[in-house]
């Protein structure tokens, strides 16, 4: 279905200063809760509003998100279970970010059982490490209490969710 959409229709369709597309993924979540919005469609493909995200110094192009802070703005709860095996990016500064999606836009051979072995196809920059620790509690991951979530991508598509302080109940 989303090979059918035409991005540049839809641009057209809903006065947007850009569109693309951002699949597919798989979840790497155990459990999610939306707050989902109005009902769009997509060239036929009907899907409902999640989240915002602020695209300024963004590029829709993959792999030019990757490494970068994203802002986005939703209502939105998901989580890990304990006993679970994570995947985290940890940053320069000491942030950790827990991976929420396998991208399979460019890599369309990931696969969940070789996630723990990521670290050695990513292209990280200096500083940043990634490891796939296996959950002694369930992580919940959420935005701040005033709805804003930070989201980072790695170098294939692969999107996290920054861990730690008002967006999670501990840092793994």
């Amino acid at each position: 279905m989303l090979d059918k959409v035409d991005v540049k229709s839809v641009k057209e369709q809903y006065g947007v200063l850009a569109s693309y597309k951002n699949g597919p993924r798989l979840w790497a979540l155990d459990w999610i809760e939306v707050e989902m919005g109005k009902e769009l469609d997509f060239g036929g493909m009907k899907a409902l509003w999640v989240n915002w995200l602020d695209m300024k110094g963004i590029s829709t192009k993959p792999g030019e998100a990757a490494y970068k802070n994203i802002t986005v703005g939703r209502h939105t709860r998901v989580g890990f279970d304990k006993g679970k095996q994570v995947f985290i990016l940890d940053d320069p500064a000491g942030n950790a970010w827990a991976m929420k999606s396998f991208s399979l836009i460019t890599h369309p051979d990931q696969k969940f059982e070789e996630a723990g072995t990521l670290g050695n196809r990513l292209k990280l920059p200096p500083g940043w490490k990634f490891r796939a620790p296996v959950l002694e509690q369930d992580l919940i991951l959420a935005p701040d209490k005033d709805g804003i979530a930070h989201i980072t991508q790695d170098d294939i598509g692969n999107t996290y969710d920054r861990v730690g302080g008002p967006y999670s109940n501990y840092k793994p």
